[in-house]
């Protein structure tokens, strides 16, 4: 389109926006492109409102001629379409060609039928409008999609292979250990602490006639202190399993993310536990009578 100077006289540019609202089509481009030029240029110093109002034009049009101007001023505008027409078409995709979109047939949706903007009903126009807008829409997200895959793809070349590593079991051999040795140092305990309770009831039930007082004394002083022993050494284990196997937050959390494998184990080993508890209570509650324990 041939480029053709504008006056700087506001009251010739008036009268030249006057014509072209007489006729459609390129008129409105040609009435855009004055307007932009009042404003930019501020030739109505500073009444751009009351200026339009005098020429009959709301601001609201006056934005979508200049618009117009923008985006049609090197289109080869047919002088039959109506101004409708053109202002609908200023929001198709800023990737569709407006020159070819003009000239082109395009499908319309509801009926299927091939028609050139000078064809179309402003109706049919915008069903064109909103297929395309529709297909510009999915292009879109495709490539959003594509670029956050490709992203993603780039993060995961680019750091280093994680080592994925088996989990091991939680309880340390030494505390394994211990609480074997203290299960065998328990079972120990019961027999020797029966046989002294043995011993002893044996002395108090020998015949009086052989019985030495004295020696008696010092026989049931030994075996008691045999008992005695006994009872300090396993409450000494005791004690120092239970400062061994002390439950810290770190063991508490890698306790609760061991596999089941080892979860299971500690399970066994807590049995164990257990039933070494139950048989010192046993041993403390109970009267050991003929070296059996009677609850």
């Amino acid at each position: 389109m041939t480029q053709i100077s504008l006056s700087s006289d506001l009251i010739e540019i008036t009268a030249e926006i006057n014509s072209f609202k007489q006729v459609a089509g390129q008129a409105v481009i040609e009435i855009g492109k004055r307007l932009k030029h009042v404003k930019d240029n501020d030739l109505v110093h500073g009444q751009w409102i009351a200026w339009l109002e005098s020429i009959d034009i709301d601001r609201k049009t006056a934005a979508k001629m200049v618009q117009a101007y923008q985006q049609f001023s090197n289109v080869a505008m047919s002088r039959h379409i109506p101004s409708g027409k053109i202002f609908e078409m200023l929001s198709l995709p800023e990737s569709i060609d407006r020159e070819e979109f003009t000239k082109q047939a395009h499908e319309i949706p509801s009926t299927g039928e091939q028609k050139t903007v000078d064809e179309m009903t402003v109706r049919e126009l915008r069903e064109v409008k909103k297929a395309l807008q529709q297909v510009q829409k999915q292009a879109e997200t495709a490539k959003n999609s594509a670029n956050h895959f490709e992203h993603l793809w780039q993060q995961a070349k680019n750091q280093p292979p994680k080592v994925i590593t088996n989990s091991v079991e939680v309880v340390p051999e030494t505390i394994k250990r211990e609480l074997e040795d203290l299960k065998f140092q328990n079972n120990n305990l019961r027999a020797g602490y029966q046989e002294a309770r043995h011993q002893l009831e044996k002395f108090e039930l020998r015949d009086t006639t052989d019985f030495d007082e004295i020696e008696a004394q010092k026989q049931r002083k030994k075996l008691q202190h045999e008992a005695d022993v006994n009872v300090l050494q396993i409450r000494s284990k005791i004690n120092r399993f239970l400062e061994d196997a002390a439950i810290t937050t770190l063991m508490e959390g890698a306790l609760s993310a061991a596999d089941p494998i080892t979860k299971q184990k500690i399970r066994e080993s807590i049995e164990m536990l257990e039933s070494f508890t139950t048989q010192i209570k046993t041993a403390l509650s109970g009267r050991i009578i003929g070296g059996v324990i009677n609850e």
